[in-house]
């Protein structure tokens, strides 16, 4: 979905595994993996767009500045002024193989297509979207 980045935030953790038993055993795994977290503002209203490192996936980068995770420093939140747009399927960030991605929207904006566990192919929706009015 197309949207404004307002912000971007890291939050360093740890890097477990994100499969479907690990995560049955880590409790809370997805708040204690290191992660990057996009703060955008969209039609649908405000949304949180976090990428998740996981074992294998240490190194998360983004294309509107130089930050990557997990490079021996520390990042600091940013606030983008102007704020960087991105189109639908645009490019926001990379793993370095490959993670977890949790979208957050506001309550009643997002009505989801998908069930948990179904395959996930680039340009399947996986959401329909109630505008803001």
């Amino acid at each position: 979905m197309s949207g404004r980045i307002t912000s971007l935030d890291y939050r360093p953790g740890k890097l477990w595994p994100v499969f479907a038993a690990a995560t049955r055993k880590v409790g809370e795994l997805f708040g204690r993996n290191e992660r990057l977290v996009f703060h955008m503002e969209t039609d649908a209203g405000r949304m949180a767009y976090v990428m998740v490192g996981a074992f294998g996936v240490g190194r998360i980068g983004n294309v509107f500045d130089d930050q990557i995770t997990n490079a021996g420093r520390r990042l600091d939140g940013k606030v983008f002024d102007p704020a960087p747009t991105v189109e639908r399927g645009g490019e926001m960030g990379r793993f370095e193989l490959g993670s977890t991605v949790i979208l957050l929207t506001e309550p009643g904006r997002v009505s989801w297509t998908m069930e948990p566990g179904e395959v996930l192919r680039m340009g399947r929706p996986i959401a329909t979207v109630q505008p803001v009015q």
